[in-house]
């Protein structure tokens, strides 16, 4: 939570969305804290359109995706769970959502967004703006050009990611850790 009064929020906190968006940064990761002075004082600003489109968007001129942490976190968790904050946060302007491991929950999430659009509570047109901002990143980084995966072979990826693992520790000083074999 961020009790700051606006005036605060305008020198410090929002200081560095300025600079990021004034230097062109494409994307945004939200966050799952309240701030009251923005508008976001009973939920998180993730799920806050006050704080997703009205301030990053609007006051900030951010253009780039936008982007959930994780929602499995406990902050959302008093939201409804990550399915229902899901669909709450594209709704307030979020473009990207990262469900993690639940794959229930991604399947719930993507149902609740259905309803929310055949009902007219997510207006079509906030669905194909978020559709546009993900597909323009795809583009810009040759995503949508790359073939597909056929198959998948889990116990190569897991010794790749181990060997990753191990190539990005760095020893500093002998001692440092307990080293064994």
């Amino acid at each position: 939570e961020i009790l700051s009064p606006r005036s605060k929020l305008e020198a410090v906190e929002l200081s560095p969305f300025r600079a990021a968006i004034a230097a062109e940064v494409r994307a945004i990761m939200s966050a799952h804290l309240t701030v009251p002075a923005l508008g976001a004082a009973q939920q998180p600003a993730t799920l806050s359109r006050s704080v997703m489109t009205d301030v990053l968007r609007g006051e900030l001129g951010f253009r780039g995706l936008c982007v959930t942490d994780d929602l499995e976190m406990e902050a959302l968790a008093r939201s409804g769970g990550q399915a229902v904050a899901g669909a709450a946060a594209l709704q307030a302007g979020v473009d990207y959502l990262l469900f993690r491991f639940d794959e229930s929950a991604q399947l719930e999430g993507h149902r609740l967004l259905v309803d929310a659009l055949l009902s007219g509570r997510l207006p079509p047109r906030r669905l194909e703006e978020a559709l546009t901002r993900v597909l323009d990143v795809k583009a810009r980084w040759n995503v949508l050009d790359a073939p597909a995966a056929t198959s998948f072979d889990l116990d190569a990826d897991r010794a790749e990611a181990l060997d990753l693992a191990r190539q990005g520790i760095t020893l500093l000083r002998s001692g440092g850790l307990p080293l064994r074999g």
